[in-house]
């Protein structure tokens, strides 16, 4: 007589089937997050490979969880990399591709090292990148594609070696930057319009340059902008009627160019102006009473060009006024109390 052998009823079946459906989709997740953890962990190792010939990263190694290197930061579930920081490590070499494997990265940051040339075209990878500060290494240029960082906020290439580049006009699509920070290299041309099209600029920092030409209009659309310096360049023109509306600006600072013209009496629109610096340049006419509706301002030094007539007495009504320089002018008179 042979053996009856019953089948699960019908809801067993649907459970078993539910069940292993479960564990297939955990066991398949599961799979998917150790692929991108170790595709992170080997782009790391590749850019120590390359990066730290000195051995200062000790930390990363197969003994150490992935999330515990030094200058690490993961997400709340330790499963990618978000932040990279390694400023001032002595780190050397080229700008290496591997990073643009760390598709979750939204800091990367690498100020204070010895990294050279050209800007791996790897980084347009990040499109999640916020944060880029590249600072003070010898950085040749700048890639095209780093449109592809399209949530970039701050970007930080200052005190570089990019010399005889004009401004990149790409950087224009990166909307949401707030702050750019290129003083310190040797950009060469003028200002693009289209600056003025990064329209959650809050900082502006284009010191030590060899910029020329016109400040741009354009730049008075900036209405979020409170830092704006332009320091030690050789640009030319007046400073747009239109920079003299953005009343957010705090930092105004031109010294060492070529501007010319005088300061209009619409400069009483930066009511939250603290620091209004245009030395050595050939700006000139009379200093206007309207300056004095700057209540904010601590710091105010136009030495060094031809301004002319009398220091207005409304002067004296700027009551956080701590620094004024108006020497090598033709201004007469007395600072007011």
């Amino acid at each position: 007589m042979g053996l009856a052998y019953a089948l699960p009823s019908s809801p067993t079946v649907m459970l078993i089937a539910m069940v292993a459906g479960c564990f297939m989709f955990v066991t398949v997740l599961q799979a998917h997050h150790t692929f991108n953890n170790l595709t992170d962990e080997s782009s790391l190792y590749e850019f120590k490979r390359e990066a730290d010939p000195y051995g200062v990263l000790t930390t990363w190694n197969a003994s150490v969880p992935l999330c515990d290197w030094r200058g690490i930061t993961c997400d709340q579930k330790r499963e990618r990399v978000v932040k990279l920081e390694l400023q001032g490590l002595g780190l050397v070499g080229s700008f290496s591709p591997h990073i643009g494997n760390l598709s979750s990265l939204i800091a990367l940051d690498l100020r204070n090292n010895i990294f050279v040339g050209k800007i791996s075209e790897e980084i347009g990878r990040l499109s999640r990148l916020k944060k880029l500060y590249l600072g003070n290494n010898k950085i040749t240029k700048i890639p095209a594609n780093i449109t592809g960082c399209s949530l970039l906020e701050i970007l930080d290439l200052s005190s570089n070696n990019i010399n005889n580049e004009s401004l990149p006009l790409e950087l224009t699509r990166l909307l949401y930057l707030q702050e750019l920070y290129l003083f310190n290299n040797h950009f060469i041309g003028s200002i693009p319009p289209s600056f003025g099209n990064l329209s959650s600029l809050i900082s502006l920092v284009l010191d030590d340059n060899a910029l020329q030409g016109y400040i741009p209009a354009e730049l008075g659309k900036l209405m979020k902008l409170e830092r704006l310096l332009l320091n030690e360049n050789n640009l030319s023109g007046r400073i747009p009627s239109s920079v003299y509306n953005i009343s957010s600006l705090v930092f105004l600072f031109a010294i060492h160019n070529k501007l010319v013209g005088s300061i209009p009496p619409y400069v009483g629109n930066l009511v939250n102006l603290k620091y209004l610096v245009l030395s050595s340049n050939n700006m000139g006419g009379n200093i206007p009473a309207e300056i004095g509706q700057l209540q904010q301002l601590k710091w105010l030094d136009l030495s060094d060009n031809y301004f002319s007539g009398k220091i207005p007495l409304s002067l004296g009504n700027c009551s956080s006024l701590a620094n004024i320089d108006l020497s090598k002018n033709k201004i007469n008179g007395i600072i007011p109390a």
